[in-house]
């Protein structure tokens, strides 16, 4: 009996001891949680306090309220078992190995997905912390957990927004890139790559003394430097060193600026001209060549001016003077002779006059400003009228034509054509010409008009279509010199005037039923206030 009452006694003891140790120990749990400077039930993250065997023996009110429990349903229990982590047997096991971890010291960081109440999943930052005494011994674990599932949204649709970012930039024609302020590389699309054969995630972080030559590369620098401290776009000309060649490009360069306005990088966008600088030097040299042969035509009309112009002369004026001093001596044949040598020298010159001028419209530069076709077209009829009063032939000039260009020179077309036209309708009877602009409808169905379409048409004695291809020719006549006279430079002229106003003629006609001559100018047609 007595036995017995000393055993109880010794028990009584015992749990006295344990109830003290649980009171020290609720005590330094305490203090373990004053020294980690963490605030308790105020906290919106997870917090629990967990011994050395992984008995959780505090927790706050966040991670309760998140699965709807109380705590009389964790405390107590290993904490890899709490409901937290009911939903996945991987996950118990992961926290398990997460506290093994800790307990030997380590800070255990990991992201998992946990059941909330309502079923919903939520991304929540675990960590586990051991905590020492001043001696340095392991005396708890403190289990954490944020709820990030925000911020991981965020960081998927930025990801996202990123990754469609990347695939524009990619599909890009131009060269695009972004550098930091000291000029490494922070961003190239998929044609830098391409182009200078570097790996984008390798590449990254160096600059362009590692891709290019040190004279480009310090060109390229000082653009960037020029962006940063003025804190303005700019755009220049660049050129790169390639297999294929010297690449141009025409670069926009900008500054990026943080939340606060302050500079912390340069982008550039490249667009690669490389062809139109091979155009730009083809048209330098055709411009050359041009004037190389401006020179040799100028050389050329100088020497017809003069060289021939003198032995003209000499047989236009020995005949003259024959046909005068001599006339009653030569019999009839001679005199016919004499008469076709003088006629042969005045077609002679004329032909030499309208080279002359045919040459001379290949120089100079095109004058352009508001001409009033109706006007011109008006004066050069009445000058026709004027030097064969007795001709009697309907007019027709719509009112309002005009156009920009070299007033001169159009005159020079206009007379060709409107004089070619009352030439042609010299032995019509009831003749008419017609000089206006086709209908916007009718313009519009003409392969590559190019613009308002004017027309001068006539119902003289046209031409063959089958030789259209002769119409523009020098020296190229589709009618007899007897039948309608002409040197067979008019045509030519007036597409050489055309040309230079960057449009274009052609024409249509029939035999014995008139033809009509359409052309383009540069300038758009209208009412003389429109231009």
């Amino acid at each position: 009996m007595g036995d017995r009452i000393e055993t109880q006694e010794q028990l009584i003891e015992q749990l006295k001891e344990e109830i003290e140790v649980r009171k020290a120990t609720e005590k330094e749990l305490r203090e373990a949680l004053r020294r980690a400077n963490v605030p308790w039930e105020q906290a919106f993250q997870f917090i629990g306090l967990l011994t050395l065997d992984g008995t959780l023996v505090e927790v706050n009110r966040a991670p309760l309220n998140f699965s709807g429990i109380s705590k009389t349903d964790v405390i107590g229990r290993p904490f890899w078992e709490a409901p937290w982590f009911s939903h996945s047997v991987d996950l118990r096991e992961k926290v398990q190995s997460a506290f093994a971890s800790s307990i030997k010291g380590k800070f255990v960081r990991f992201e998992e997905c946990l059941r909330e109440k309502s079923g919903h999943l939520r991304c929540i930052d675990v960590s586990m912390k051991p905590v020492r005494e001043e001696s340095g011994e392991i005396v708890f674990i403190i289990a954490e957990g944020h709820d990030i599932t925000e911020r991981k949204w965020a960081e998927e649709r930025l990801q996202e927004s990123e990754e469609r970012l990347q695939a524009i930039l990619d599909h890009s024609p131009a060269v695009i890139y972004l550098k930091d302020l000291r000029g490494c590389y922070r961003l190239i699309n998929r044609k830098f790559e391409e182009l200078f054969h570097v790996e984008g995630a390798r590449f990254l972080g160096k600059t362009d003394h590692d891709v290019f030559d040190k004279e480009i590369a310090d060109e390229f620098r000082e653009h960037d430097r020029v962006v940063a401290e003025s804190g303005r776009a700019i755009q220049v000309e660049e050129a790169v060193a390639h297999n294929e060649g010297l690449l141009h490009y025409l670069s926009v360069k900008f500054p990026l600026r943080d939340v606060d306005g302050k500079i912390y990088a340069v982008c550039g966008i490249s667009s690669d001209i490389t062809d139109r600088k091979k155009m730009e030097n083809a048209i330098r040299e055709s411009e050359r060549r041009v004037r190389a042969i401006n020179k040799e035509l100028e050389a050329f009309a100088y020497s017809v001016s003069h060289d021939l112009r003198a032995p003209l002369r000499l047989i236009d004026g020995f005949s003259q003077a024959l046909l005068e001093d001599c006339f009653d001596v030569l019999d009839e044949a001679g005199k016919d002779y004499l008469t076709r040598i003088w006629d042969g020298s005045q077609k002679m010159g004329q032909l030499i006059d309208d080279l002359l001028k045919l040459s001379q419209l290949t120089q100079g530069e095109v004058l352009k400003r508001r001409v009033d076709l109706s006007r011109l077209a008006t004066e050069i009829i009445g000058e026709l009228q004027e030097s064969q009063s007795e001709r009697e032939v309907d007019i027709l000039i719509a009112p309002g034509l005009v156009a920009r260009g070299d007033k001169a020179l159009i005159r020079v077309m206009l007379k060709n054509l409107i004089g070619n036209a009352w030439k042609f309708t010299s032995n019509t009877r009831c003749a008419k010409i017609e000089f206006g602009v086709l209908p916007l409808v009718e313009a519009e169905a003409v392969k590559e008009a190019g613009g308002t379409v004017f027309f001068i048409r006539d119902n003289g004695a046209g031409f063959d279509m089958a030789f259209q291809d002769k119409l523009f020719g020098t020296f190229q006549r589709l009618h007899s010199a007897e039948e309608f006279p002409g040197t067979g430079i008019g045509l030519a002229t007036v597409e050489r005037i055309i040309r230079r106003h960057g449009g274009r003629i052609w024409g249509q006609g029939r035999v014995g039923e008139g033809a009509a001559f359409f052309f383009t100018l540069r300038a758009v047609g209208g009412s003389p206030e429109s231009l």
